[in-house]
């Protein structure tokens, strides 16, 4: 039986926490008032860098210096320390950062039943670009072959569209480009960028190393004359399973991530610099995000995607760059999501966010507590400050942490706080309700078979059989 000193404690957490789940939007305590300047910058330029975990930032709290460009660039910014994805993988992900909605509302996934089908975004989404265009800006967006595609239209209202090769540096010269041939007019620019995301590609994965001489096990070094598709079923779903790698294993898959992050940090510095050569970097918002993390075993799994939604997972960066709005480090607390970056950006700039956008402006609200979430659908994770909900009827499954506590997630506080759990149950139904109201369901998605060159560029990644 509790004592009634625990008692206390416990009704004050809920009453807190009641507070807290009161509502899908609701936000709590003090905020603090910051008053947008009156010219506020005419360019933003959003990097996505695939497959970027928070915690291998410095500026998010790493020790190993890998990231001395992007931390930098926080020095000068305002940094979200909760933000998450609102899925496991690029394809939902990046729909969620563009519509500003849920996955449920947008509907844009991969249907593994259905290989060589690509889901594609209404006409009738307002995207983010099509916002700034009708705004006036020149958009451009720039990528490589693969979701975030033409196929799939993400290129409605983007003025400047180019797919570069698998790299990169290939994408930073494009950058270059449009930053040259558009930067004396307001524009907005996306990013996408993929090194890191392709760590485990057998030619990055032994590239100048001895297998042997490393001592790493037969099984890790099987990949090396594998295709990508066959290394990347061998990663995902062989050497994942108790005994599959040795910590030698993992310690040389996370050390070539590293490498790649140390790689890419070191482009988006170069982009930076870009910036400040032609004397944009005050009329710039340069944001720095993902589309997801990574996972190296924490939870049993490697690599991503899939209904894990543990926060190795969808922990991710969200960094809002600009000397003149933020000339010291902001640091927001506030939990966001995807859906929440394109109607902070608008507001930082001055611009209306569209109604039929789900996300909030978080542009002032460094303090706040709100709940956020990430779902496919079928598994739903609820967060605030202080919990971690996951739950999927489907499966049957349903846990709970304390993230002060426990934030690797590890201590599933399911059966221990039955209070918690059902006031989590009941915001998880409202905002399967909510994306049940919203307008986008009224719209038909199309299914749309891909064109025979993206196929074979998604199958020789892994993506489709």
């Amino acid at each position: 039986m509790r004592s009634d000193a625990t008692m206390n404690q416990m009704t004050s957490r809920l009453v807190l926490l009641g507070g807290l789940l009161a509502a899908l939007a609701a936000c709590g305590g003090d905020r603090t008032e910051v008053s947008t300047p009156p010219d506020p910058p005419k360019n933003v330029i959003i990097v996505l860098v695939d497959a970027l975990r928070a915690d291998k930032l410095g500026c998010y709290g790493s020790a190993t210096g890998l990231t001395p460009e992007i931390d930098a660039l926080a020095e000068t910014g305002l940094l979200f320390s909760a933000a998450y994805s609102n899925a496991t993988f690029t394809f939902p992900s990046t729909a969620s950062l563009f519509t500003s909605t849920q996955p449920p509302v947008h509907r844009i996934t991969h249907n593994p039943k259905r290989e060589e089908m690509l889901r594609r975004l209404s006409d009738a989404y307002v995207m983010l670009p099509e916002v700034y265009k009708a705004a006036g800006y020149t958009t451009g967006l720039l990528t490589f072959p693969g979701w975030v595609s033409p196929t799939a239209n993400y290129m409605q209202g983007v003025d400047v569209k180019a797919e570069s090769e698998r790299s990169d540096t290939a994408l930073l010269g494009l950058a270059k480009d449009f930053i040259t041939d558009h930067g004396d007019q307001p524009f907005f620019l996306y990013l996408h960028f993929i090194d890191m995301h392709d760590y485990w590609f057998p030619q990055y994965l032994f590239d100048g190393v001895d297998p042997e001489a490393l001592g790493l096990s037969p099984g890790l070094m099987s990949l090396a004359d594998m295709k990508i598709p066959e290394a990347y079923e061998t990663l995902a779903k062989v050497l994942n399973q108790p005994g599959g790698l040795t910590e030698r294993d993992l310690e040389h898959l996370q050390s070539v991530y590293d490498r790649r992050l140390r790689e890419t940090d070191m482009v988006i510095g170069e982009l930076a610099r870009t910036l400040e050569d032609r004397g944009l970097t005050e009329e710039t918002l340069l944001v720095v995000t993902s589309d997801h993390g990574e996972q190296f075993l924490e939870h049993g799994n490697l690599v991503h995607g899939g209904d894990a939604f543990y926060n190795e997972l969808i922990h991710i960066p969200f960094i809002v760059s600009n000397p003149r709005l933020y000339p010291q480090t902001v640091a927001a607390s506030t939990p966001m999501t995807s859906i929440d970056f394109g109607p902070t950006l608008l507001d930082l700039m001055g611009l209306d966010i569209p109604e039929v956008h789900q996300g909030e402006s978080l542009a002032d609200r460094y303090d706040d507590d709100r709940v956020v979430f990430a779902t496919d659908g079928r598994t739903w994770k609820a967060l605030n400050r202080e919990w971690s909900y996951i739950a999927s009827e489907a499966l049957g499954r349903e846990e709970l942490y304390n993230l002060g506590a426990d934030p690797g997630e590890t201590d599933n506080l399911v059966d221990r706080e039955p209070e918690i759990v059902e006031l989590a149950r009941r915001h998880v139904l409202q905002a399967i309700a909510e994306c049940a109201q919203h307008p986008y369901l009224a719209i038909n998605i199309d299914e749309i078979e891909m064109p025979d060159e993206q196929k074979e560029r998604l199958r020789s990644l892994g993506y489709i059989e």
